[in-house]
């Protein structure tokens, strides 16, 4: 019992990582930030210099070009610090490779991350109608992020589509759902991870369809065990929210509404079948032994 308590504990260490990395981060660089700007400064008055020295680091954190360089630093540094843990974790029963999965096992992880697309707009639809203020408190987060503009950088692409799928899914996914399995069944292990998941994000708004994202690459790698694959999905799901949002149609009436959202639930059933039905017998067998 005191093992298997542990394990749970232990499950919740990625994320307290994840938000120690990022605020060491924001430390380091606006503290070095702060000393040239002191350093350079020709006041000699306190109060003049403390509030001059506010308002500089005030603009500095609210523009775009820091938060997206702190989220593509955070992403490295993370990536880097989960994916040793989660191979050193794993290496006894690594088995995060293809060889053995049939072919129906992509293009059900393709139709997954599709449907889950219009699934989680749905629900963000939903989201906006209940609590307008959570939609608007959205809003303002992208624009801190520069993804409000006609073109986003380069770099908010790289963190978008590449880091933060990575860094989400073996912190998530890798580390937190391995470590909860240990001490809980596998439902409760989903849900908990999914729950840490959607608070991780910070805001009512994305936690209403991270939730429901969590749940399904957390059920998804419960059953595979397999990383690279929920990495996979997760990578296909961000880059059609960055780059084919506009393609993703939910209606324009009752009939199309739900007829689009009855199509969408019954896609993400059968590519969920797609892909479980694919696993290797080697996955099928572990699991018979634990």
């Amino acid at each position: 019992m005191e093992l298997k308590f542990r394990q749970i504990i232990r499950g919740f260490l990625p994320i307290v990582v994840i938000f120690l990395v990022q605020n060491v981060l924001v430390f380091l660089v606006a503290g070095t930030m702060a000393y040239f700007f002191l350093a350079g400064s020709n006041t000699t008055d306190p109060t003049q210099l403390t509030n001059a020295l506010y308002d500089h680091l005030n603009q500095l954190l609210s523009t775009p070009e820091f938060n997206t360089g702190i989220s593509v630093a955070y992403g490295v540094v993370c990536s880097l610090i989960f994916g040793v843990w989660y191979w050193r974790m794993r290496k006894p029963v690594s088995h995060d490779h293809f060889i053995g999965y049939r072919f129906w096992v992509f293009p059900g992880a393709l139709m997954l991350a599709m449907a889950l697309q219009y699934l989680t707009g749905y629900i963000t639809e939903v989201a906006s109608l209940i609590a307008p203020s959570w939609a608007a408190e959205y809003e303002v987060l992208l624009d801190s992020m520069g993804m409000a503009e006609e073109s986003v950088s380069v770099w908010l692409i790289l963190y978008t589509v590449i880091l933060a799928p990575i860094t989400e899914e073996l912190c998530f996914r890798g580390l937190t759902y391995a470590y909860l399995r240990r001490g809980v069944s596998m439902w409760s292990a989903v849900v908990i991870q999914a729950l840490l998941f959607a608070g991780f994000h910070g805001n009512f708004y994305q936690a209403s369809y991270t939730l429901v994202f969590g749940l399904f690459m957390g059920y998804v790698y419960a059953k595979s065990e397999n990383i690279y694959l929920t990495i996979g999905m997760h990578v296909v799901y961000n880059a059609i929210a960055m780059f084919g949002y506009h393609l993703v149609y939910l209606g324009d009436g009752p009939v199309s509404f739900y007829c689009i959202l009855l199509t969408t639930m019954m896609a993400c059933y059968v590519s969920v079948l797609l892909i479980t039905r694919s696993l290797p017998a080697l996955v099928e067998k572990r699991k018979d032994d634990k």
